[in-house]
């Protein structure tokens, strides 16, 4: 192990949501940092994944999802850029439940969590995109898998 050794465990959830060949993207900025990836987030304390999942697209896309189908864990060592902890990210295809709708927004808005703190939801095809669209190496390994397997 070449690398220095974190302080910490950090478990964080996201989910590959699309329709008609779209899927949903989450670009988020933090002070100088912009991130492109999947809706997600981190596990609270007590939360199952599955149950932080289903939290995390109540909080951030105001919709309810059922969790379809297990399709990649993070398989080599990341470092947070944020905390410095060592990150494990688990990805899941979901789906809406009947007549959920996605809030998706036209631009960056504030997260409301800290100040210089910003996100935006939108759908993106699937058919334009290549995995160095996503900023950090688990959602290209993880796009690039889900991609060779999607069917229009």
């Amino acid at each position: 192990m070449s690398h220095k050794k974190p302080s910490a465990f950090n478990c964080r959830v996201y989910g590959i949501l699309t329709q008609k060949n779209q899927i949903l993207i989450s670009r988020e900025k933090y002070d100088e940092i912009e991130i492109m990836k999947f809706p997600g987030g981190g596990i609270e304390l007590g939360e199952s994944p599955e149950e932080a999942l289903i939290r995390e697209f109540a909080e951030e896309a105001n919709a309810k999802i059922r969790i379809d189908e297990f399709i990649n864990v993070s398989k080599k060592f990341h470092k947070s850029v944020f905390n410095g902890t060592q990150l494990i990210a688990l990805y899941w295809k979901v789906s809406l439940l009947e007549d959920e709708k996605i809030t998706t927004h036209k631009e960056l808005i504030p997260t409301g969590e800290k100040p210089n703190s910003f996100y935006q939801l939108f759908w993106a095809n699937i058919f334009d995109l290549n995995e160095d669209f996503f900023t950090f190496a688990t959602e290209k390994e993880t796009f690039k898998k889900f991609k060779q397997s999607y069917s229009k």
